[in-house]
């Protein structure tokens, strides 16, 4: 039987389940990637369970959500797996891509970008669309057919947009504290011109406010929570 083409980092019995941490290469990145995954007790190769991804906002990385969110022991109870990603690519190299915590390491906006150096390695986009999903659903007992998506902040932004027009992980989401225009927040005055271009349509894309006006042909219903005074 062939190794799976992902490293474990590390597992843990977890509310009857198992959690784990992992390591790959990553074709869409053109690096290393992390990505953490909760599989519940009754998962099994002949009896996939529904899941859901989970991205995380700025700063953090896929241990993030497992850790904090308490969501494993009620993720074990419903029979659901979470797979969590990391918020960038980590190592790129690239000039500026460690001076602010709001704009490119673990600030990636979990978008492809356009323009070079970013869109070498800068390419969440088609990371957590195609390639996690086609990796954790081929080893782990996942149903695909069952697939769903939530983020915070910046990963609730990200899944906002993918919900407008795009059936890529279900039609229901919890977004929690979401970035509703990247055109107001501070890492996005720089994400557009750096890595999208201002005028580039995937720009307007990225903006949860445009595309709900876009939208309007196969509207996409949304769980929200808000948060008015943060830090951020």
């Amino acid at each position: 039987m062939a190794a799976p083409p992902f490293t474990v980092r590390s597992e843990s019995v977890c509310h009857g389940g198992r959690v784990g941490f992992y390591t790959h290469q990553s074709a869409a990145l053109g690096l290393e990637a992390r990505f953490a995954v909760f599989m519940p007790p009754n998962a099994a190769a002949n009896a996939p369970v529904p899941v859901v991804y989970v991205l995380a906002g700025l700063t953090c990385t896929e241990e993030t959500f497992f850790i904090k969110a308490h969501a494993l022991q009620e993720a074990a109870r419903l029979g659901v797996a979470l797979v969590a990603t990391d918020t960038s690519p980590r190592g790129a190299g690239i000039e500026g891509e460690d001076t602010d915590w709001d704009f490119g390491t673990g600030a990636g906006f979990y978008l492809d970008a356009t323009i070079a150096p970013w869109s070498s390695h800068y390419r969440m986009g088609r990371y957590i669309t195609q390639e996690l999903p086609a990796l954790v659903e081929a080893h782990f007992a996942l149903d695909g057919t069952r697939r769903g998506i939530m983020g915070h902040s910046m990963g609730g932004m990200v899944r906002w947009c993918m919900g407008c027009g795009r059936r890529r992980f279900g039609n229901l989401s919890r977004l929690l504290r979401l970035l509703c225009t990247l055109r107001l927040c501070r890492g996005g005055k720089r994400l557009l011109p750096t890595t999208l271009g201002q005028t580039n349509r995937r720009g307007v894309l990225t903006m949860p406010c445009a595309c709900c006006k876009m939208d309007t042909a196969t509207p996409t219903p949304f769980w929200l929570t808000k948060a008015w005074q943060t830090s951020f």
